[in-house]
């Protein structure tokens, strides 16, 4: 998405703020297994769609190639890009600012569902 593609809602050029965010797994085996990161990032971006309705901003769910060592195995961080706008500074920072709520309420989420799974026998 561009910025032209938002532009017309605002009266002025917008602020935009851009932000990053990558995280794995303590359990390092699980960021070199394919359908458990695919799955993790697919569970994000159906949270966040299904649950965030008018999100102020726009979030892209992806993942970063990585070694990880003391495994010795190669794998994947789970990344979402942030782009947030505003008329002004105040507003742009609220929408960010709600925007790492939701995506905080849907990794909390995800993370019980994971719990739940875990603990069953």
């Amino acid at each position: 998405m561009t910025d032209e593609t938002i532009r017309h809602v605002f009266t002025s050029d917008p602020i935009v703020l851009h932000a990053r965010l990558a995280f794995i797994f303590r359990d390092l085996a699980w960021n070199a297994s394919a359908p458990t990161v695919d799955g993790v990032k697919r569970a994000i971006h159906d949270g966040l769609r299904d649950n965030v309705p008018n999100i102020p901003a726009v979030v892209r769910v992806g993942d970063w190639a990585h070694l990880f060592t003391a495994i010795d195995k190669e794998g994947r961080a789970v990344t979402l890009r942030v782009w947030a706008w505003g008329d002004d500074e105040d507003m742009a920072m609220g929408h960010l600012h709600s925007t790492f709520d939701a995506i905080h309420g849907c990794l909390r989420w995800i993370s019980d569902g994971i719990k739940s799974r875990a603990a069953k026998p």
